[in-house]
């Protein structure tokens, strides 16, 4: 394949035919494919039920990892972290939910469990003490430095 995407460079073959030569028999093989692989179910039982429909809650495995979610899904759209990603830390925004844990493509963020109702996120890990020269959230960072969370607050524990 190679070899003939460089003479399609050198303009010595066309590369709709070096397209068509590998998709063919590619196409094919993808499937021969879906119909012999047997699909795994994923999903685990467990004893709890769903808050919103009553109906069993499964363990599934989403492209953050595993979380709980509803075994009447589509109907059903009810979803929870797998584990507790509660800090113990309180929303200093809306003052009524707690900070958690979560996580995105770009990695691991805290934001208010209150969202969208609240948007209060941080990239930093909260510890629960208030800056001594702002008084807002004191944050651990990647490095294990305590600092303000403000960023035109220049406070960083010693």
């Amino acid at each position: 394949m190679e070899e003939e995407l460089d003479l399609v460079a050198q303009d010595k073959k066309s590369w709709i035919e070096v397209v068509k030569n590998f998709y063919h028999p590619f196409i094919k093989t993808l499937e021969d494919k879906y119909q012999s692989v047997e699909k795994k179910d994923l999903t685990e039982k467990t004893d709890r039920l769903c808050p919103e429909c009553q109906s069993p809650l499964v363990i599934r495995m989403g492209r953050y990892g595993k979380f709980y979610g509803c075994s009447n899904f589509p109907k059903c759209r009810f979803t929870e972290p797998l584990k507790n990603n509660k800090t113990g830390v309180k929303c200093p925004e809306c003052q009524q939910g707690e900070i958690v844990e979560k996580k995105s493509r770009r990695g691991v963020f805290y934001a208010c469990d209150r969202y969208p109702d609240c948007r209060f996120a941080l990239s930093d890990r909260p510890t629960g003490k208030k800056c001594p020269k702002c008084s807002s959230l004191l944050v651990e960072d990647k490095k294990g430095r305590i600092k303000c969370s403000r960023k035109d607050c220049d406070f960083q524990e010693k």
